[in-house]
């Protein structure tokens, strides 16, 4: 549903094929992704300023998160259940790379100052966070950081990362420059 937020009234109701499962707003394009969890499977990209759908890209996967490398023009989909991250390329809707892990990434998360992916799951105890370079697409990095993160945020005035750690009831503060 998309609504106006300065009425509190409902816009539009956009029908999408399956159920929603993650929602990213890309503001340099003003742009919303949506991935759904059931067949078929599929990543939509929403025109904020029209409330229309640009794309809906069908996946062979179920998407579990996303992250938008707006400088790449590239979207980072992690596998509900699965060890890959796969590279769509915007500027042809293509699927560029698929990228192996070497543990389960379910979630994703864009760092825009060092053009990085951090690739995590909330589920693992003290397995590391895996950084992704954008311009490679390949593993580059692996930082260790508390049990189970459960939430991410950049601190883009400080370039930090933070990090909640429910496995151990701890913050992470990464650097966000490095």
């Amino acid at each position: 549903a998309i609504i106006n937020t300065t009425y509190n009234s409902l816009v539009k109701e956009l029908t999408l094929n399956g159920k929603p499962s993650k929602l990213l707003y890309d503001e340099s394009y003003n742009r919303v992704f949506i991935s759904t969890a059931s067949a078929p499977y599929s990543i939509y990209t929403i025109d904020c300023s029209a409330d229309t759908v640009l794309k809906n890209e069908t996946c062979s996967f179920s998407a579990g998160d996303l992250a938008f490398a707006y400088q790449q023009n590239k979207l980072y989909c992690s596998e509900q259940i699965g060890f890959n991250i796969k590279v769509i390329n915007f500027a042809d809707s293509t699927l560029s790379k698929t990228i192996t892990m070497q543990k389960v990434c379910t979630n994703v998360f864009y760092n825009p100052v060092n053009q990085m992916i951090y690739a995590y799951s909330t589920s693992s105890n003290y397995d590391p966070m895996l950084l992704i370079d954008c311009a490679s697409d390949s593993v580059v990095d692996s930082v260790y950081t508390g049990r189970q993160v459960y939430g991410i945020v950049l601190d883009n005035r400080n370039s930090r990362i933070c990090m909640m750690n429910s496995g151990d009831n701890s913050l992470s503060i990464l650097n966000g420059s490095d």
